[in-house]
């Protein structure tokens, strides 16, 4: 007489090996949202002086032609984008790692803000992140008992 075993271990561990990968990938395409949508945690980034009447930066462009007005924040050259899209480091069963790797101070000066830029967060932890990571692990291990 054969039972049917509702522990099954190997299903178990093969369904959440992928899990730090998922969380680590979800976690890289919110950081990117933030590039696309200029904004983080639903609250936009402070506009560039370079677009604001009556700034000296407006008035006196470092670069001449109407792109320095409408270009996004933070993607003029698209390395920081970039550096973010690439930040995946580590993944394992303890967590992942991000590391977003550009020259000098950059990033976090930007990502951070200094006594004379306003912070344009594009990193970090928010209550949608986590709820975003938390439905990827239930949908993962919805799956793993699932027969």
């Amino acid at each position: 007489m054969s039972q049917k075993n509702p522990f099954q271990f190997q299903k178990i561990s093969d369904g959440i090996k992928n899990i730090p990968i998922l969380l680590a990938n979800e976690t890289r395409k919110y950081f990117i949202e933030a590039f696309k949508n200029q904004e983080w945690d639903g609250k936009p980034w402070e506009d560039v002086k370079r677009r604001q009447p009556g700034t000296p930066e407006y008035k006196y462009p470092k670069n001449k032609g109407l792109g320095r007005r409408t270009s996004a924040i933070l993607v003029r050259t698209g390395t920081l984008r970039r550096a973010v899209n690439n930040s995946i480091t580590e993944t394992s069963m303890k967590g992942f790692k991000i590391k977003v790797s550009v020259p000098g101070e950059y990033a976090s000066y930007l990502n951070d803000g200094t006594n004379k830029m306003p912070s344009r967060k594009f990193v970090g932890h928010t209550q949608e992140l986590e709820d975003r990571q938390r439905k990827i692990f239930d949908r993962e291990f919805e799956k793993v008992w699932q027969e």
